[in-house]
Protein backbone atom coordinates (compact mmCIF):
# COMPACT_ATOMS: atom_id res chain seq x y z
CA UNK A 1 0.00 0.00 0.00
CA UNK A 2 1.24 3.57 -0.84
CA UNK A 3 1.16 6.20 1.24
CA UNK A 4 -1.27 8.16 -1.14
CA UNK A 5 -3.36 4.96 -0.25
CA UNK A 6 -3.14 4.92 3.30
CA UNK A 7 -3.62 8.46 3.78
CA UNK A 8 -6.65 8.63 1.94
CA UNK A 9 -8.14 5.53 4.08
CA UNK A 10 -7.33 7.38 7.05
CA UNK A 11 -9.25 10.51 5.69
CA UNK A 12 -12.42 7.93 5.90
CA UNK A 13 -12.44 8.95 9.73
CA UNK A 14 -13.12 12.87 8.95
CA UNK A 15 -10.35 13.77 10.85
CA UNK A 16 -11.83 12.58 13.99
CA UNK A 17 -11.74 9.14 15.56
CA UNK A 18 -15.28 8.17 16.84
CA UNK A 19 -17.02 4.71 17.00
CA UNK A 20 -18.79 5.65 13.82
CA UNK A 21 -15.76 6.76 11.63
CA UNK A 22 -13.69 3.96 13.28
CA UNK A 23 -16.55 1.59 11.81
CA UNK A 24 -16.30 3.15 8.47
CA UNK A 25 -12.61 2.94 8.26
CA UNK A 26 -12.69 -0.51 9.15
CA UNK A 27 -15.31 -1.68 6.61
CA UNK A 28 -13.55 0.20 3.98
CA UNK A 29 -10.57 -1.76 4.75
CA UNK A 30 -11.77 -5.31 5.15
CA UNK A 31 -13.09 -4.84 1.50
CA UNK A 32 -9.46 -5.01 0.63
CA UNK A 33 -7.06 -7.29 -0.24
CA UNK A 34 -4.92 -8.98 2.43
CA UNK A 35 -2.08 -7.38 1.08
CA UNK A 36 -3.87 -4.30 1.61
CA UNK A 37 -4.50 -4.49 5.20
CA UNK A 38 -1.53 -5.61 5.81
CA UNK A 39 0.21 -2.65 4.33
CA UNK A 40 -2.40 -0.52 6.24
CA UNK A 41 -0.94 -1.38 9.44
CA UNK A 42 2.83 -1.45 8.09
CA UNK A 43 1.70 2.40 6.80
CA UNK A 44 0.29 2.92 10.24
CA UNK A 45 3.39 1.44 12.39
CA UNK A 46 5.69 4.36 10.02
CA UNK A 47 4.21 6.71 10.90
CA UNK A 48 3.79 6.53 14.50
CA UNK A 49 7.13 5.40 14.27
CA UNK A 50 8.37 8.83 12.93
CA UNK A 51 6.61 10.38 15.99
CA UNK A 52 8.07 8.51 18.59
CA UNK A 53 11.20 11.30 19.29
CA UNK A 54 11.67 13.09 22.93
CA UNK A 55 10.22 16.07 21.47
CA UNK A 56 7.48 14.69 20.90
CA UNK A 57 7.15 13.14 24.21
CA UNK A 58 7.86 16.19 26.34
CA UNK A 59 4.85 17.39 25.06
CA UNK A 60 1.92 17.61 28.13
CA UNK A 61 -1.16 16.14 28.76
CA UNK A 62 -3.94 18.91 30.23
CA UNK A 63 -7.06 18.32 32.23
CA UNK A 64 -9.11 20.12 29.42
CA UNK A 65 -11.04 21.33 32.65
CA UNK A 66 -8.65 22.77 35.09
CA UNK A 67 -5.88 22.81 32.75
CA UNK A 68 -3.26 20.98 35.40
CA UNK A 69 -0.72 18.64 33.92
CA UNK A 70 -1.85 14.38 33.78
CA UNK A 71 1.33 13.79 32.82
CA UNK A 72 1.95 12.10 29.60
CA UNK A 73 2.80 8.07 29.75
CA UNK A 74 4.18 5.94 27.47
CA UNK A 75 0.82 4.49 25.95
CA UNK A 76 -0.62 8.47 26.58
CA UNK A 77 1.92 9.18 23.70
CA UNK A 78 1.08 6.65 21.72
CA UNK A 79 -2.58 7.34 21.77
CA UNK A 80 -1.71 11.12 21.18
CA UNK A 81 0.36 10.08 18.19
CA UNK A 82 -2.29 7.96 17.08
CA UNK A 83 -4.75 10.77 17.39
CA UNK A 84 -2.38 12.74 15.18
CA UNK A 85 -2.43 10.15 12.44
CA UNK A 86 -6.30 9.99 12.57
CA UNK A 87 -6.52 13.92 12.04
CA UNK A 88 -5.54 13.72 8.79
CA UNK A 89 -2.04 13.96 6.51
CA UNK A 90 -1.95 17.73 7.18
CA UNK A 91 -1.85 17.94 10.31
CA UNK A 92 0.29 14.52 10.95
CA UNK A 93 2.60 16.43 8.50
CA UNK A 94 2.79 19.72 10.85
CA UNK A 95 3.48 17.48 14.03
CA UNK A 96 6.15 15.80 12.46
CA UNK A 97 8.16 18.82 11.30
CA UNK A 98 7.03 20.42 14.77
CA UNK A 99 6.58 18.44 17.93
CA UNK A 100 4.47 21.06 19.60
CA UNK A 101 2.10 20.33 16.93
CA UNK A 102 1.24 16.95 18.09
CA UNK A 103 -2.60 16.47 19.37
CA UNK A 104 -2.64 16.15 23.39
CA UNK A 105 -6.19 16.48 23.83
CA UNK A 106 -8.48 13.90 25.97
CA UNK A 107 -10.05 13.50 22.59
CA UNK A 108 -7.54 12.60 20.22
CA UNK A 109 -6.57 9.60 22.88
CA UNK A 110 -9.58 7.90 21.22
CA UNK A 111 -6.41 7.35 18.80
CA UNK A 112 -6.01 4.17 20.32
CA UNK A 113 -8.81 2.99 18.65
CA UNK A 114 -7.19 3.19 15.01
CA UNK A 115 -4.61 0.30 16.21
CA UNK A 116 -7.56 -2.03 16.36
CA UNK A 117 -8.36 -1.20 12.47
CA UNK A 118 -6.08 -3.29 10.88
CA UNK A 119 -7.04 -6.57 13.29
CA UNK A 120 -10.28 -6.24 12.87
CA UNK A 121 -10.52 -5.43 9.13
CA UNK A 122 -8.21 -8.87 8.93
CA UNK A 123 -10.35 -10.63 11.25
CA UNK A 124 -13.38 -9.59 9.29
CA UNK A 125 -12.41 -10.39 5.60
CA UNK A 126 -10.27 -13.77 6.64
CA UNK A 127 -11.59 -14.85 9.43
CA UNK A 128 -8.31 -15.76 11.26
CA UNK A 129 -6.63 -14.20 13.93
CA UNK A 130 -3.95 -11.21 13.51
CA UNK A 131 -0.19 -12.03 14.49
CA UNK A 132 1.19 -9.95 11.36
CA UNK A 133 4.32 -7.92 12.98
CA UNK A 134 4.78 -5.01 11.18
CA UNK A 135 8.68 -3.73 9.87
CA UNK A 136 9.01 -1.12 12.75
CA UNK A 137 7.21 -0.87 15.87
CA UNK A 138 5.08 1.65 17.07
CA UNK A 139 5.28 1.47 20.96
CA UNK A 140 6.62 4.10 22.63
CA UNK A 141 10.70 4.48 22.45
CA UNK A 142 10.96 2.05 20.04
CA UNK A 143 12.25 4.89 17.20
CA UNK A 144 16.24 3.54 18.59
CA UNK A 145 17.98 6.22 16.87
CA UNK A 146 15.61 9.26 17.57
CA UNK A 147 15.87 8.57 21.09
CA UNK A 148 19.38 8.56 20.98
CA UNK A 149 20.10 5.00 21.67
CA UNK A 150 21.57 1.64 19.93
CA UNK A 151 18.84 -1.24 19.37
CA UNK A 152 19.65 -4.22 21.53
CA UNK A 153 21.65 -7.11 20.04
CA UNK A 154 19.90 -10.64 20.59
CA UNK A 155 22.49 -13.39 20.97
CA UNK A 156 19.49 -15.65 19.66
CA UNK A 157 16.23 -14.92 17.72
CA UNK A 158 13.64 -14.32 20.20
CA UNK A 159 11.04 -16.84 20.19
CA UNK A 160 7.53 -16.82 21.49
CA UNK A 161 6.22 -19.78 24.17
CA UNK A 162 4.24 -22.22 22.35
CA UNK A 163 1.36 -21.06 25.22
CA UNK A 164 0.37 -17.77 26.09
CA UNK A 165 -2.18 -16.98 28.56
CA UNK A 166 -4.05 -13.70 28.39
CA UNK A 167 -6.38 -12.51 31.21
CA UNK A 168 -8.33 -9.66 31.24
CA UNK A 169 -10.87 -8.32 33.86
CA UNK A 170 -13.83 -5.46 33.24
CA UNK A 171 -13.62 -5.14 37.58
CA UNK A 172 -11.51 -3.61 40.10
CA UNK A 173 -8.15 -5.78 39.53
CA UNK A 174 -7.57 -5.97 43.37
CA UNK A 175 -10.41 -7.58 43.50
CA UNK A 176 -9.25 -10.25 41.40
CA UNK A 177 -5.52 -10.55 42.63
CA UNK A 178 -5.75 -14.44 43.75
CA UNK A 179 -7.35 -15.25 40.67
CA UNK A 180 -4.93 -13.91 38.64
CA UNK A 181 -2.18 -15.56 40.82
CA UNK A 182 -4.29 -19.01 40.16
CA UNK A 183 -4.12 -18.46 36.41
CA UNK A 184 -0.70 -17.29 35.89
CA UNK A 185 0.17 -20.47 37.55
CA UNK A 186 -1.98 -22.56 35.40
CA UNK A 187 -0.29 -20.72 32.82
CA UNK A 188 2.91 -21.93 33.55
CA UNK A 189 2.36 -24.96 34.61
CA UNK A 190 0.94 -25.66 31.06
CA UNK A 191 3.72 -24.24 29.20
CA UNK A 192 6.33 -26.16 30.69
CA UNK A 193 4.75 -29.46 30.54
CA UNK A 194 5.86 -32.52 28.11
CA UNK A 195 2.38 -33.71 27.48
CA UNK A 196 1.10 -30.51 26.60
CA UNK A 197 3.38 -29.44 24.79
CA UNK A 198 3.24 -33.08 22.75
CA UNK A 199 -0.48 -33.05 22.62
CA UNK A 200 -0.32 -29.15 21.23
CA UNK A 201 1.98 -30.26 18.29
CA UNK A 202 -0.73 -32.35 16.72
CA UNK A 203 -2.06 -28.92 15.99
CA UNK A 204 0.36 -27.74 13.51
CA UNK A 205 0.75 -24.39 14.26
CA UNK A 206 3.84 -22.95 16.47
CA UNK A 207 1.84 -21.01 19.15
CA UNK A 208 -1.57 -21.15 21.06
CA UNK A 209 -2.81 -17.69 23.10
CA UNK A 210 -6.09 -18.27 25.18
CA UNK A 211 -7.63 -14.58 26.05
CA UNK A 212 -9.89 -15.53 28.78
CA UNK A 213 -12.40 -12.20 29.67
CA UNK A 214 -13.72 -11.64 33.28
CA UNK A 215 -16.35 -9.49 34.35
CA UNK A 216 -17.39 -7.97 30.90
CA UNK A 217 -21.22 -7.93 31.81
CA UNK A 218 -22.40 -5.23 29.09
CA UNK A 219 -24.16 -5.61 26.04
CA UNK A 220 -22.51 -6.93 22.76
CA UNK A 221 -20.38 -9.23 24.57
CA UNK A 222 -18.33 -11.51 21.82
CA UNK A 223 -19.53 -15.40 21.70
CA UNK A 224 -16.56 -18.05 22.05
CA UNK A 225 -14.46 -18.00 19.26
CA UNK A 226 -11.54 -20.07 18.51
CA UNK A 227 -9.29 -19.04 15.25
CA UNK A 228 -6.10 -20.21 13.55
CA UNK A 229 -3.26 -17.46 11.66
CA UNK A 230 -0.33 -18.66 10.18
CA UNK A 231 1.72 -18.49 13.54
CA UNK A 232 -0.54 -18.97 15.94
CA UNK A 233 -4.08 -20.05 17.17
CA UNK A 234 -6.32 -17.97 19.36
CA UNK A 235 -8.69 -18.57 21.63
CA UNK A 236 -11.53 -15.85 23.13
CA UNK A 237 -13.55 -16.37 26.00
CA UNK A 238 -15.76 -14.48 28.36
CA UNK A 239 -17.17 -15.33 31.65
CA UNK A 240 -19.45 -13.76 34.12
CA UNK A 241 -17.61 -12.06 37.46
CA UNK A 242 -19.04 -15.03 39.52
CA UNK A 243 -16.31 -17.28 38.43
CA UNK A 244 -13.93 -14.28 40.31
CA UNK A 245 -13.86 -15.06 43.52
CA UNK A 246 -14.45 -18.82 45.62
CA UNK A 247 -14.68 -19.22 49.51
CA UNK A 248 -11.21 -20.96 49.91
CA UNK A 249 -7.79 -20.75 47.64
CA UNK A 250 -8.51 -24.60 46.70
CA UNK A 251 -12.20 -23.46 44.76
CA UNK A 252 -11.09 -20.81 43.60
CA UNK A 253 -7.92 -23.10 41.92
CA UNK A 254 -10.24 -25.65 40.62
CA UNK A 255 -12.38 -22.88 39.69
CA UNK A 256 -9.80 -21.11 37.34
CA UNK A 257 -8.79 -24.86 36.56
CA UNK A 258 -12.49 -25.65 35.17
CA UNK A 259 -12.41 -22.41 33.17
CA UNK A 260 -9.02 -22.87 30.97
CA UNK A 261 -10.13 -26.74 30.61
CA UNK A 262 -12.72 -25.67 29.15
CA UNK A 263 -11.31 -23.20 26.84
CA UNK A 264 -8.93 -25.99 25.74
CA UNK A 265 -11.83 -28.07 25.17
CA UNK A 266 -13.01 -25.52 22.61
CA UNK A 267 -9.46 -25.52 20.98
CA UNK A 268 -9.26 -29.35 21.05
CA UNK A 269 -12.91 -29.64 19.13
CA UNK A 270 -11.93 -26.95 16.93
CA UNK A 271 -8.85 -28.49 15.63
CA UNK A 272 -9.85 -31.92 15.59
CA UNK A 273 -6.97 -32.87 18.64
CA UNK A 274 -6.38 -35.39 20.90
CA UNK A 275 -8.08 -35.67 24.58
CA UNK A 276 -6.48 -32.79 26.96
CA UNK A 277 -3.81 -34.05 29.34
CA UNK A 278 -4.66 -34.13 32.59
CA UNK A 279 -3.20 -31.16 34.06
CA UNK A 280 0.26 -30.70 36.02
CA UNK A 281 0.06 -30.05 39.92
Amino acid sequence: MTEEEFWALVGQLGGAVTEESVEHLTTALAARSEAAIIGFADQLAAALYRLDTPPHADRDLLDPESGQSMGMSDDSFLYARAGTVAAGRAVYERAVADPAALRTSLEDLNGEFLLQVAPEAWDRATGLAWDHETPVSYETGSNWPAWGKTAPVEAEPYRAPWFRLGIYHGLDARRVTAQVRALFACDDAIRKDAAWQAWWEHAGTPELELNMYYGFETEGVKPPRVRRAKHRAQADVYFGSERITAPTKDMLRAQVEKDVLLVLGLVRDKFGLPPLPPLPR
